[in-house]
């Protein structure tokens, strides 16, 4: 089954690079990736159904059906509250359509469950205090080297996230305010999906798939090595303490984006997948 999702997911990102006459060999940045082949059809993680949703209303927004596109992002955030990210992305000023459409799917899903109360939430509130989340911010990243320095306040971990959504609101404002193209900004999408992803620093490989199917459509060497080193979760090949493992993915992937910043453009890694003119038909 989630296979099945995963084979849609890379039809949605076909069909998205076609639109925008780039080649579609780039949708092989996802359909040969190990990862989500090793963790969505080989450990069956419900994240390949979350991804294919979003990428469903990706498409769909940029085919001008809001409401249509919004339903399908609400279902995907019932899935995994992630694709809620993208929201601003797909939004087109003044169209209420789609985000009173993906209100309504929320709402309409959740009514069979509200007997429940806060069981919707499911496993989350778990997940979090697993994950060291919610107590003293151990498990982002960033806010564990900095406590390796300095003796962090009790409060660092709420000012962390405070900051965290902050940037999230920024990128988010910025896709609001882009200037009005043809079709949708996923390269917006892929911010606040990288974003997140990074102010989260998830500590479970398949998390890092969230960005694969943006990267198809804006190839980066930083973005493959994010979803290629995540692997090294699990200790297996190194099993250094959780830091090292974080620093060793995280670092040399920062190093990668600031140099591609600096130049505008892919580093030499990602010529290979650009060999085609962007102008030029689809093959």
């Amino acid at each position: 089954v989630m296979t099945g999702f995963d084979l849609v997911t890379i039809w949605a990102i076909l069909l998205l690079l076609r639109r925008r006459r780039l080649p579609e060999s780039w949708a092989l940045i996802y359909a040969w990736n190990p990862l989500p082949v090793f963790e969505f059809s080989g450990s069956g993680h419900i994240d390949a159904a979350a991804i294919s949703l979003m990428m469903l209303a990706c498409l769909f927004a940029d085919r001008r059906r809001p409401a249509l596109a919004g339903a399908i992002l609400g279902a995907a955030t019932l899935v995994k509250y992630f694709p809620a990210v993208v929201l601003p992305a797909l939004y087109s000023r003044w169209d209420r359509r789609l985000p009173l459409a993906m209100l309504a799917a929320v709402v309409l899903l959740y009514i069979p469950y509200l007997s429940v109360g806060m069981g919707v939430l499911g496993f989350l509130p778990g997940y979090a205090h697993e994950e060291g989340l919610t107590h003293a911010g151990s498990g982002f990243f960033l806010l564990a080297a900095l406590g390796q320095a300095v003796t962090l306040p009790p409060w660092a971990s709420h000012a962390y996230l405070l900051a965290g959504l902050a940037a999230l609101a920024i990128l988010g404002l910025a896709a609001l305010l882009r200037p009005s193209k043809d079709g949708i900004a996923l390269g917006s999408g892929l911010a606040l999906v990288l974003a997140f992803t990074l102010i989260l620093s998830p500590h479970l490989d398949w998390y890092f798939a969230w960005v694969l199917p943006f990267a198809c459509l804006h190839p980066r060497a930083s973005l493959l090595y994010l979803a290629g080193a995540s692997p090294l979760l699990y200790g297996i090949v190194w099993p250094a303490d959780r830091l090292a493992l974080e620093a060793t993915i995280y670092l040399p992937f920062a190093i990668l984006l600031l140099l591609e910043t600096l130049r505008h453009k892919p580093v030499p890694a990602m010529e290979a997948f650009n060999g085609n003119r962007l102008d030029a038909p689809a093959d």
